[in-house]
């Protein structure tokens, strides 16, 4: 599957505080995931079914995720208020949050360790009805994984238009 690229239009993720929940087992405490955790787990299995993946890959993945947050009721309301920037004032999920819920949720799916996963960049997108998370898994060609001379891996993502203009030239450092 080296070269593949699948995108997957998952559920809004629950929050990485909801994921897992303590047990007592003898005078051990377990942390097992909850109901809630298993259902999302359970709904991403079956999307990711639908969309072609059978079995977890077993080279390395690559993630690219945007979370949309629910779209309020007062959508409208707050476009008319705020500008065209209303939806950076809609309730979200940490990003920090959803990464270890799905990193986890696409385990034993998409890949069979977490630990393949070798890249990853999460951004906050639009709101939209009820929510959601697209992740598109590309598992990069040998031929794209550079090493550099400082042992770190370099695997291209491509970027859409609007983001190339927007990416920020990091060669030199920042001053705080």
């Amino acid at each position: 599957r080296e070269g593949q690229v699948i995108t997957l239009s998952l559920p809004y993720p629950i929050s990485a505080n909801r994921y897992w929940r303590p047990v007592a087992n003898g005078k051990r405490l377990m942390m097992v995931p909850t109901t809630e955790a298993k259902a999302f787990r359970n709904e991403v299995g079956y999307i990711a079914r639908a969309a072609g993946l059978r079995t977890p890959s077993t080279g390395w993945v690559v993630l690219d995720m945007t979370l949309h947050p629910p779209e309020p009721k007062d959508a409208a309301d707050r476009v008319r208020r705020l500008g065209p920037s209303w939806h950076m004032h809609c309730r979200c999920l940490d990003v920090d949050n959803a990464i270890k819920v799905t990193v986890d949720a696409l385990q034993g799916i998409a890949y069979a360790n977490d630990s393949q996963v070798v890249g990853l960049t999460i951004r906050r997108g639009l709101p939209v009805p009820g929510g959601g998370l697209t992740v598109v898994i590309t598992e990069p060609r040998i031929e794209d994984v550079e090493q550099s001379p400082q042992g770190v891996l370099a695997i291209p993502v491509p970027l859409t238009s609007r983001e190339a203009q927007t990416r920020l030239d990091v060669s030199e450092p920042l001053a705080f």
